[in-house]
């Protein structure tokens, strides 16, 4: 029985390799030097973004690393992460708020949208709506109703943090009642709920996906602004896919 548990030790193993082979050869494939170095401009424009968010009175290098942590832990895109912080520091300035709260309030808006149930897509648009709300000063008209349809668990967690109803929240919003100031506020309430709830959300093979997918932007894009090193990776990526079929 030994042996028998041995192979089939070995056999999961064997599929498990599989998987991830699988999995890294579809995020990376078609990654010529082209490809490369529109990842790593990407990262450079948004690793601009966040210095000029931070530049008075931030930290870019925390702020940065937190953005990583955040997309990686929420399966989300790195772009839709930084850029969503960027908005929301801004506002947390406003507030008189620290960096650390705009991360924060980053995971939790982020969290709570995935947690009505969205696709993949689905969030990142309307974490996308969100942004654009926030740079607006108010949430309300389309973004509002984009967040309602493709962000539910978002709106039931202000509607939450405001103490009423979905409905009540909408009426709210046709008022123009939902000021950035007021959402993060009622949002910061929900925050310990949201992460208790995230933590126990199982992890989909899409999610996985996107894991790999920003880790691998957060590889190059820290790799070509330490030494223009696309070229190189990009080598070091045609040998890794050379390798799958040993």
């Amino acid at each position: 029985s030994g042996s028998v548990s041995a192979e089939n030790g070995i056999s999961k193993l064997r599929s498990g390799y599989t998987l991830l082979a699988s999995a890294i050869a579809a995020v990376t494939a078609g990654f010529g030097i082209r490809e490369l170095v529109q990842v790593a401009d990407t990262y450079a424009k948004l690793s601009a973004k966040i210095q000029q968010s931070t530049k008075d009175s931030g930290n870019f290098e925390q702020a940065i690393a937190g953005v990583h942590q955040i997309a990686l832990q929420t399966n989300s895109t790195l772009d839709n992460t930084g850029t969503l912080f960027t908005r929301l520091n801004t506002v947390a300035k406003d507030m008189g708020k620290s960096q650390q709260f705009a991360l924060e309030m980053t995971s939790t808006v982020t969290k709570a949208i995935q947690l009505g149930g969205s696709s993949t897509q689905e969030a990142e648009g309307a974490v996308t709506q969100f942004i654009q709300a926030m740079q607006g000063g108010v949430l309300r008209g389309e973004e509002f109703n984009s967040i309602m349809e493709g962000g539910y668990g978002l709106a039931e967690a202000l509607a939450k943090g405001l103490g009423v109803t979905t409905g009540e929240l909408r009426k709210m919003a046709e008022a123009g009642e939902l000021s950035a100031e007021r959402v993060l506020t009622a949002l910061g309430k929900q925050k310990a709920g949201i992460d208790a709830q995230y933590a126990e959300m199982p992890l989909t093979i899409n999610n996985a996906l996107q894991k790999i997918a920003t880790s691998w932007q957060i590889l190059i894009g820290e790799m070509d602004q330490a030494n223009g090193a696309s070229a190189t990776v990009a080598q070091w990526l045609a040998k890794l896919a050379d390798g799958m079929d040993m």
